[in-house]
């Protein structure tokens, strides 16, 4: 290279520009040359000096707070940290076994290794533990292991099981997969098997549409095979699937019709009369041989089934739940009712023949009359002597489910009597398990009404000072913490005091005061325990106007209590809660009661306006579904 550099300049030649250190390309004859030497670098801006400074800035500053954080770490550990651990001796076999038992019952579920074992051990000892949330797991995953062995009556048997069982958890995935094999195996059923299956997909609220369509084709075949059938009792099963059907809200046609037919068939049958065989004697004396075996005689041909009074009752709930109406079956269960009032009380119970002495059944049959527009004076009046001769006789201390249950059938029926209805009012202070307020310290209404004059102002307040130091609610004198009532329980007697037509001050102030605590414990209340406060505080200020804190101590204020459903998840609320929700705001902007602390009109969506838009989207998406 240096010999070709010292002789001279050389031909002409095109040089490429390159890369550094890249040989250069010239004509042919010509000599390479040295290659190109580096290019200069590019001079640095200020904007990359400064981002690469203040990635090395905040790396640093990182990197401090780690190291400061492991050096107060490791400056605070000591031995005090004793506290944190426990000492745990080895547990005796006894206590092993012990525990083993409470957490697996059944033992190891892998020894189910048949269906047969699994269906018997989920129907019989399982039921035992239904609060056993790990037992009933094992037992599902079990279940889906087994889905496609299990024949379609036994898969209908195992979720039906869940559904007894009550489980705290719905078991999805085994309903789903149940869904799909018998909307596939339906014709393989009996009616008790279909009855079971839809009874658990209606106990878990699960509605799957194509078992249902499924269930609707098969329906009228196993109805006709089921009827045929002398051997198989038609009416348990039938009720079964109707209380199926009302609760899944499907009211099909042909199973209704079957069960209407049903019911109307074995309430105009005859009663079967008791047949005695008597060997005649010389003269009057009866002669019986004691060790003669009776006549067995065939059954007579067209002879029905006993229809118990549950099963009837059950049938006649569903019908009049899905608005099913038949006059013929309404008026044979008046008969059948009548006819059991004109026999005699004391007489002996005969075998087939309803006697309709039980309150419950006959408050179910009076409500289920009423709902599809049917009333009897009898019937009615019959209803209220049997519920009264069972309060008497009743030792046990009523529930308010009970008393509810039993208010909703008299306003159903129309029984308006003020003495049934106080006399009930006066057992829901015991049904909570507090006392009633006393009467001499509760304030007349008529007297609380006029507040504007200066007497009746001074009785308001030497009211509310007496029953402020009095011991009321459960509290006794010496200071003991009240008694609380759970929130379910106490919304179900603010319920039930709200349908009654007439209850004493003192019963209502002891629930209001039952509530007064909840309120002032600062704890999240209940959607359906503010719902009932609002709707009974609605209807006291409606009544009384702002003087109804004068005749009601613990009258709680609406504005608090919709503040409070308004916190609540609109999802926790359905429809006709947020539509009772509206109604109360509604009632009270009629009554000029604005919102406190507000001086715009009172409208819905200013007290409550997540609840305002969740009603809003639901009537929205009703009216789409509609149209």
């Amino acid at each position: 290279a240096r010999r070709a550099l010292a002789a001279g300049p050389v031909a002409s030649a095109e040089v490429s520009t390159g890369p550094p250190f890249s040989l250069v390309r010239a004509e042919r004859g010509a000599a390479l040359e040295l290659p190109l030497p580096y290019r200069p670098r590019r001079a640095k801006k200020v904007d990359d000096i400064e981002k690469r400074v203040t990635k090395d800035v905040l790396r640093g500053v990182a990197r401090a707070a780690k190291y400061d954080g492991l050096s107060l770490e490791r400056a605070t550990e000591t031995s005090l940290r004793f506290h944190l651990y426990r000492m745990e001796w080895p547990q005796s076999s006894s206590e092993i076994r012990r525990a083993r038992q409470t957490l697996r019952p059944l033992g190891r579920l892998s020894r189910l290794s048949s269906p047969s074992e699994l269906v018997e051990a989920v129907e019989g000892e399982a039921q035992q533990y239904r609060t056993n949330a790990l037992l009933w797991a094992g037992l599902e995953k079990k279940s889906r292991a087994f889905v496609h062995l299990l024949s379609p009556g036994e898969l209908a048997r195992v979720i039906d099981s869940f559904a007894a069982a009550r489980v705290q958890s719905p078991p999805l995935r085994l309903l789903r997969l149940a869904a799909e094999r018998l909307s596939r195996e339906v014709h393989h059923c009996s009616l008790e098997d279909v009855a079971r299956a839809l009874h658990a997909f209606g106990s878990f609220d699960v509605r799957d549409r194509r078992l249902l369509e499924a269930v609707s084709v098969a329906l009228p075949w196993l109805l006709q095979r089921a009827e045929q059938d002398p051997e198989q009792a038609l009416g348990p099963p039938l009720a079964l699937l109707c209380e199926s059907l009302a609760v899944l809200r499907w009211p099909d046609r042909e199973a209704l019709r079957c069960a209407v037919r049903f019911l109307d068939r074995a309430l105009t049958q005859p009663e079967p009369t008791p047949r005695l065989q008597v060997l005649p004697g010389p003269g009057r004396v009866v002669a019986m041989n004691l060790f003669q075996m009776p006549t067995m005689e065939a059954q007579e041909d067209g002879a029905h089934e006993h229809v118990s009074e549950a099963v009837v009752v059950r049938i006649c709930s569903a019908l009049a739940a899905l608005e099913v109406r038949s006059d013929t079956l309404c008026a044979a269960l008046l008969a059948d009712v009548r006819a059991a009032a004109a026999r005699p009380s004391g007489g002996p119970v005969v075998p087939g023949v309803r006697a309709w002495r039980c309150p419950e059944q006959l408050g179910k049959v009076v409500s289920s009359l009423a709902r599809v527009g049917v009333t009897d004076a009898e019937l009615t009046g019959r209803w209220l002597r049997a519920a009264r001769a069972a309060r008497r006789r009743q030792s046990a201390r009523p529930t308010p489910e009970s008393l509810l249950e039993t208010v909703r059938v008299a306003v159903a029926a129309g029984a308006w009597q003020r003495s049934f209805h106080s006399a009930l009012g006066q057992q829901l202070p015991p049904a909570l398990g507090i006392r009633a307020a006393s009467a001499s310290v509760a304030p007349p209404a008529s007297r609380a009404a006029t507040a504007g004059s200066s007497a009746s102002a001074a009785l308001a307040v030497h009211s509310q000072k007496a029953l402020a130091l009095s011991p009321l609610f459960g509290v006794s004198p010496l200071g003991d913490a009240p008694h609380i009532v759970p929130q379910t329980v106490l919304a179900t007697a603010l319920q039930c005091s709200m349908s009654m037509a007439s209850i004493r001050h003192s019963d209502l102030s002891s629930l209001l005061g039952a509530s007064q605590t909840w309120l002032d414990s600062g704890k999240t209340l209940q959607p359906v325990l503010l719902l009932s406060l609002l709707s009974i505080s609605t209807a006291l200020w409606l009544r009384h106007g702002p003087s109804g804190a004068g005749v009601f101590l613990h009258l709680p204020e609406p504005d608090r209590l919709f503040q409070g459903l308004d916190a609540s998840a609109p999802g926790s609320l359905s429809q006709a809660e947020l539509l009772e929700v509206y109604r109360c705001s509604a009632l009270l902007a009629v009554a000029a009661v604005p919102p406190s602390g507000s001086t715009g009109a009172a409208r819905f969506e200013g007290r409550c306006p997540r609840l305002a838009e969740a009603l809003g989207q639901r009537l929205r998406g009703a009216l789409a579904e509609a149209a």
